[in-house]
């Protein structure tokens, strides 16, 4: 049975009843290829932050690896990457899964690092780019949260009234 084949009895709802080992069996099959990826990887080589991973606006970013452990790599970013919760950056020494990184060649690198070099101070991720639609979001929401406000007061004023 080919790929394809498989894909459309699985999808057919033919492997119901096994698809908890399926789904284990590729589980499985992912943390071998991570392990694999790690064994390719060596220190000081760059990598790219993909994947579902949490948080996740470190995504996109490139870092370069300190150390291979054998599930994740120690990173340093090549600038620090400000998220929305954190009083601190991330930059030195951050922990990642093998699964959630991907090697990248220096050609790569070096349009990061440009782009790095033409973004404003205090514009190094998603949330900062947005940083006027925030305020005008933040002044909405005051204003909505007033006009209820005086919307319950009116009603309290006539509930008292009659």
């Amino acid at each position: 049975m080919n790929f394809s084949e498989f894909a459309k009895a699985l999808e057919n709802g033919d492997f119901d009843n096994q698809i908890k080992m399926v789904a284990e069996l590729v589980t499985s099959r992912q943390k071998v290829l991570a392990q694999i990826k790690g064994l390719e990887l060596a220190p000081k080589s760059y990598v790219k932050i993909v994947g579902q991973i949490r948080p996740a606006y470190i995504r996109g970013h490139i870092a370069q690896v300190t150390k291979v452990n054998q599930s994740t790599v120690n990173v340093n970013f090549l600038q620090p990457i400000q998220g929305p919760q954190r009083r601190t950056p991330f930059q030195n020494n951050v922990n990642v899964p093998l699964a959630n990184i991907e090697p990248v060649d220096q050609n790569e690198v070096n349009k990061y690092k440009e782009k790095i070099k033409m973004t404003p101070p205090n514009r190094t991720n998603r949330w900062t780019e947005n940083e006027d639609q925030r305020e005008m979001d933040i002044e909405a929401r005051a204003n909505r949260w007033e006009r209820q406000q005086e919307a319950r007061e009116e009603m309290e004023f006539e509930r008292r009234a009659s």
